[in-house]
């Protein structure tokens, strides 16, 4: 931009110069003769540029003498004509001309500011599974340069915001699903969402399963029955865990089922519309927001077995910052608000094998 104004200054300057030299010319032709009378000259302008020879203000000039004019205008400006006693101005419409000096007189430099170019430019709003757009919406649009556009992503249920790709340099806050971006040229945008769900645990006979943020699953143990065949399980919201077979409800509210089936417990693959699921037996466990407490169906009976717990499924009253707890035939688990999973009890098919999980 110096350069620009560098090099148009210049070119004032030598076009003045040019003028000036040959003014001088036409008045040393003239310059015989008695004293001249002499008569006022004003000069003034308008709001964007100045008249910088012979400059600005009154001046007092003899009669007959040729003055050169020249206007020059600011940025973003152009000059317009010359007003006011314009009679002897040799062209009004030119920011380079003479006045002939016959009596007083007044004279404007008239400016006017340059029509920018409307110039606009296509936003492409788009966005992944899980979430939409809402603002300004989803498609393309058209904005003028510099305009700054609202961004507002919302994620749908069990769907979280992770961030903005594509074009995200004039993006404010790429990874916040509430922004501006100010449009610079044409652009395309996507609203990124990410499947998320509460991390949760539950323990069958002899398996654990886990449900992690992502909607899938893990399974630890015995898989005799195919009851921990879940790898392949996705968009799962919640997990439960019968003794020899594991359920996971979709987020669609379709429910998937692996392990045994010998009653009709997997024979789930046309339910839909679900909102929960539930299996398992034996024991119940529950927490206060950290601690652990157990109850379960032998010690409603009188003749609970001794060695009710000999496998050690009740060595978890020490656990703290437990968020949830599932019991399974001889062993239980443990979630931890950390996401990481604890387990006690019997381990002869490995369903206690969770020291690596973190279902976060």
């Amino acid at each position: 931009m110096n350069i620009g104004l560098s090099l148009r200054r210049h070119h004032y300057v030598k076009r003045v110069s040019i003028f000036l030299i040959a003014l001088a010319l036409i008045v040393g032709v003239t310059g015989c003769g008695p004293a001249p009378l002499q008569h006022a000259l004003t000069i003034s302008s308008s709001v964007g540029g100045n008249v910088i020879t012979p400059g600005e203000g009154t001046f007092t000039i003899d009669y007959g003498t040729v003055v050169g004019l020249v206007a020059e205008p600011d940025d973003n400006f152009h000059f317009v004509q010359w007003t006011g006693d314009v009679g002897t101005v040799a062209d009004a419409g030119a920011a380079f001309t003479t006045i002939t000096i016959e009596g007083d007189y007044t004279i404007t430099a008239q400016f006017g500011i340059d029509l920018q170019e409307l110039i606009e430019y296509e936003l492409t709003i788009s966005s992944t599974a899980g979430g939409s757009v809402t603002v300004p919406g989803e498609g393309v649009l058209e904005y003028e340069e510099e305009t700054v556009v609202d961004l507002v992503a919302v994620a749908d249920d069990c769907y979280e915001f992770v961030g903005w790709t594509g074009d995200v340099e004039d993006i404010d806050d790429p990874l916040s699903a509430t922004t501006t971006i100010t449009v610079n040229d044409n652009c395309s945008i996507t609203a990124n969402f990410e499947f998320k769900v509460d991390p949760m645990i539950a323990a069958g006979g002899y398996h654990t399963v886990g449900l992690k943020s992502n909607g899938t699953v893990v399974a630890a143990g015995s898989n005799a029955s195919g009851q921990c065949d879940v790898d392949d399980w996705e968009d799962i919201i919640q997990v439960t865990a019968g003794v020899y077979h594991t359920v996971g409800l979709k987020d669609d509210g379709a429910v998937a089922a692996a392990g045994s089936n010998d009653a009709g417990q997997c024979d789930v693959g046309d339910w839909e519309g679900m909102f929960q699921v539930a299996a398992g037996e034996q024991q119940e466990v529950g927490g206060d927001g950290g601690d652990v407490f157990w109850q379960d169906a032998h010690e409603r009976l009188a003749d609970r077995p001794a060695d009710a717990h000999a496998d050690g499924q009740r060595d978890g009253a020490g656990w703290t910052d437990i968020l949830q707890v599932a019991p399974g035939e001889d062993h239980t688990v443990g979630l931890k608000d950390d996401g990481t999973v604890v387990a006690v009890g019997d381990n002869d098919h490995y369903q206690c094998d969770v020291d690596d999980w973190n279902l976060n």
